[in-house]
């Protein structure tokens, strides 16, 4: 918590005007830092307002009366809670609905603002799909991650899950959904559809609460009713309503698993989904695909690089031929396949697939697009990784170049790309060149992002490891010594970065020793 509002507050005092995303899994949490930050700056004299998005508006409504109220603040910082409460619950209206904020992301930007975007990991998840280009507009991107503590007397399980939503108000719209789903049942509606309609989405508010347990019995009561009513489950579309919400419970029960790291518990979750919706849905279904890559992101965590391969070569196939070789989720699984063979060694085979993503993206999307960047950039350090440094280089300066003219020189990919050209030419010997691109890295991560956030730090360290190579010892010690020191202090003395910091000062150290005459 403390380290989250160190970072928060810098950017708020720092940064002229953007936007920054913090996701949140307790509203016990968010307003705790919310009020420390409210304190915060009152003191600095910054003025802070507070926006809760309301209920009931359609999106594009709801983004016009966004942009008014921003238009309308003085400049400062605006903190901007309720999206998930305001914006559909279901996964695909949500990404449509999302569409609108991405249509209007220059309106959104344009009041000088720093804006902090309040965020459900569930809500993360979507827009990070949804919408990838707002989601590049983003220069602070944190987590505050509260874990709870089952009581003592309870064995651990899957139901001590970190909440995404305000636990009364998920249990209020569920016990509302339940009750309309009792009386439609006595109304002898179709018990099918009343199903699908109310009680999955009754299901998935708690889910959203992470009362996964309270989901679980839920479910069961669902199901107990549904044979009181003696539903026939005969027709396929009534089977489909059946089996679909059942898939999509284990299917949200395996994302937060695989969220916590929980990869084995939530293995057999993601095959049940998935098995489910290739059975109801067909393999070709959006859904059943997008179940098939959530297994194969899993087995490619935990290491089984050939499982993995086989389900993203399959979704790709299938994506290819159902969804046409431009669709937006095809260039997503064949990066996805690129990245696992590029990952596991494979160059030859990662290379076309690199290529053909860049070419299409190029095409459909434009060359400023930010994915058809992240092609470009994912093309550029394969070929750094075989060695072909001579043509990743163009490629890292029209990354840079073009992110810079498009997202501004400050952008967080601006100066991902001005670190991996500046690395690039340290590898290739050009050290007088790297030195100002790590010297203009630093000074802007430290003005944006402040001197204790992580990437400040990699990137002083970054500096000073090139100084050492080119034998300024005396002009890489004060950087190291400030790396690690500000990662003890905000990271702790065991982070990996800390060690990481710890050992490159020791071996300057012991370099310098040795260079002293004897």
């Amino acid at each position: 918590m403390a380290e989250i509002q160190a970072r928060l507050r810098l950017w708020c005092r720092h940064a002229p005007k953007g936007f920054a995303r913090l996701e949140y899994t307790t509203e016990a949490a968010r307003k705790a830092l919310l009020q420390s930050l409210r304190l915060a700056l009152a003191e600095d004299q910054t003025p802070f307002t507070e926006i809760e998005l309301p209920m009931g508006l359609s999106p594009t409504a709801l983004v016009r009366l966004l942009v008014e109220r921003l238009e309308a603040l003085p400049d400062g910082v605006v903190s901007i809670a309720n999206l998930g409460n305001a914006l559909p619950q279901d996964e695909l209206e949500l990404a449509k609905a999302l569409y609108a904020f991405n249509f209007n992301r220059e309106n959104l930007a344009r009041p000088g603002l720093r804006q902090i975007w309040w965020m459900s990991p569930w809500f993360t998840d979507v827009f990070l799909r949804a919408v990838p280009d707002l989601n590049s507009w983003f220069m602070v991107r944190l987590q505050l991650l509260e874990t709870l503590v089952a009581p003592p007397s309870e064995k651990p399980s899957v139901a001590e899950f970190k909440p995404t939503v305000p636990v009364a108000d998920a249990r209020r719209r569920s016990a509302d959904l339940m009750q309309r789903f009792a009386n439609a049942l006595k109304a002898g509606e179709n018990p099918w559809t009343a199903r699908e309609q109310l009680a999955a989405p009754a299901i998935d508010s708690l889910l959203d609460a992470g009362l996964i347990r309270e989901a679980s019995d839920l479910l069961d009561q669902v199901n107990a009713r549904m044979a009181e009513a003696k539903a026939s489950s005969e027709a396929l579309g009534e089977n489909r309503a059946l089996s679909k919400a059942d898939a999509y419970v284990l299917g949200r029960r395996a994302r937060q698993l695989h969220q916590l790291g929980q990869y084995d518990a939530a293995e057999p979750l993601y095959r049940c989904a998935l098995e489910t919706m290739e059975r109801v849905l067909g393999p070709e279904h959006p859904d059943t695909l997008s179940s098939l890559n959530n297994l194969a992101i899993l087995l490619s965590g935990k290491g089984d690089v050939a499982a993995a391969e086989s389900l993203y070569r399959r979704a790709l196939e299938t994506r290819e031929r159902v969804l046409g070789p431009e669709h937006p989720d095809t260039l997503s699984s064949l990066n996805n396949l690129a990245i696992l063979l590029s990952d596991k060694g494979d160059l030859a085979a990662a290379e076309p697939l690199y290529r053909r993503a860049l070419e299409t993206s190029e095409r459909v999307l434009r060359s400023e697009h930010p994915d058809t960047l992240a092609s470009l950039n994912n093309l550029a350090v394969l070929l750094r990784d075989k060695g072909d440094l001579a043509a990743a280089e163009p490629l890292y300066r029209c990354a840079l170049e073009t992110r810079e003219r498009v997202l501004g020189p400050e952008h967080p990919d601006t100066l991902k790309s001005l670190s991996n050209l500046a690395n690039l030419l340290k590898g290739k010997g050009a050290l007088a060149a790297a030195e100002p691109l790590y010297h203009r890295a630093a000074e802007t991560m430290e003005r944006v992002l402040g001197p204790e956030h992580p990437d400040t730090l990699k990137s002083l360290d970054n500096l000073a490891i090139l100084l050492s190579e080119k034998g300024d010892l005396v002009a890489a010690e004060p950087l190291y010594r400030r790396a690690l020191e500000t990662a003890e202090r905000v990271l702790g003395k065991t982070h990996r970065d800390t060690q990481r910091y710890q050992r490159n000062l020791a071996e300057l150290l012991a370099a310098a020793a040795k260079a002293k005459p004897a």
